[in-house]
């Protein structure tokens, strides 16, 4: 649980440095529901590089 909780931490920092404000609640609420976030946008962008992380993971790769 550890891992999957600091994915989606480090996604949400990392995202903030390109401009993307979402909350780590924020991201948790969109996983969940999928609609009516404030901002889908956001939260679907650090979505993706929490699955590009699990990705890299998954395959050996960093």
């Amino acid at each position: 649980m550890f891992v999957v909780m600091f994915a989606r931490h480090e996604s949400t920092l990392s995202s903030q440095v390109e401009g993307t404000h979402s909350t780590l609640e924020d991201v948790l609420e969109f996983e969940v529901s999928g609609e009516g976030h404030r901002k889908p946008k956001d939260a679907q962008e650090i979505v993706n590089y929490v699955r590009a992380m699990n990705y890299g993971n998954d395959a050996g790769i960093g």
